[in-house]
């Protein structure tokens, strides 16, 4: 190991803290960024690869401009046996916007569990996972569609929810996320909501709150296995 990645090694936990004001810094450099961007025909709707290891400081600021996905970012995280996805995007990362003192933004941060396997493609599933997720938030930013725990998304698709379509799993319900807690920030509260992959079978069984708890229940795990059979 050279000098180089022992420095950096050690500064990651903390790198952040080089700013005076994080926050700040990443609206300044985007706006920078996207003059430039702007200059040379790209407008904010463009597709852009951030190529570095650092933690964000420009690409999050750009994607705070706008452009096609509502979601600012999607964090995995290495569960052990699954793929913990976290979105940032629907709650006030940056400055004070809404009405309402005591929550952020819309309240809640999508998250989901994709258990680990032997994929043909796996990052084909990770970036499949990505895009439902910002789906998902597309229709809290322009249809007002708010979710709560214990709710389900079904739309009669009779495809599977993984990137080749041939899971049993066609659409999802929704728990309150036990693996990470509700936090306090500056702009109000935030809740993390957990989206569970279900069959078609069990989707047509639900049509209340206590159903879906019913079923969560009886199913015994929010790992989503894209190769389980059907409960009911």
């Amino acid at each position: 190991m050279n000098i180089t990645q022992t420095f950096y090694d050690k500064m990651a936990a903390r790198y952040d803290k080089l700013f005076l004001d994080w926050q700040s810094t990443t609206h300044e450099q985007a706006m920078i960024l996207d003059k430039l961007f702007a200059e040379r025909g790209f407008d904010r709707t463009a597709r852009i690869l951030d190529c570095a290891c650092g933690i964000g400081t420009q690409s999050i600021g750009l994607a705070a401009l706008g452009g096609k996905d509502p979601l600012d970012g999607i964090s995995i995280y290495d569960g052990g046996s699954y793929w913990h996805f976290v979105s940032f995007g629907q709650t006030e990362l940056y400055e004070k916007e809404s009405d309402t003192p005591d929550v952020s933004g819309y309240g809640y941060e999508l998250t989901f569990k994709l258990k680990k396997d032997k994929y043909e493609d796996e990052e084909a599933e990770i970036r499949n996972i990505c895009g439902i997720l910002q789906m998902i938030a597309r229709l809290t930013f322009t249809k007002g569609e708010i979710f709560r725990p214990f709710e389900f998304l079904y739309t009669g698709q009779t495809t599977g929810i993984d990137a080749k379509q041939k899971s049993n799993l066609t659409g999802f319900i929704t728990v309150k996320d036990s693996t990470v807690e509700t936090i306090n920030t500056p702009n109000g509260k935030v809740e993390f909501l957990e989206l569970i992959g279900m069959t078609d079978a069990e989707l047509k069984t639900l049509s209340n709150v206590g159903s879906v708890m019913e079923i969560y229940d009886k199913l015994g795990s929010d790992i989503t296995d894209y190769h389980r059979e059907s409960i009911v």
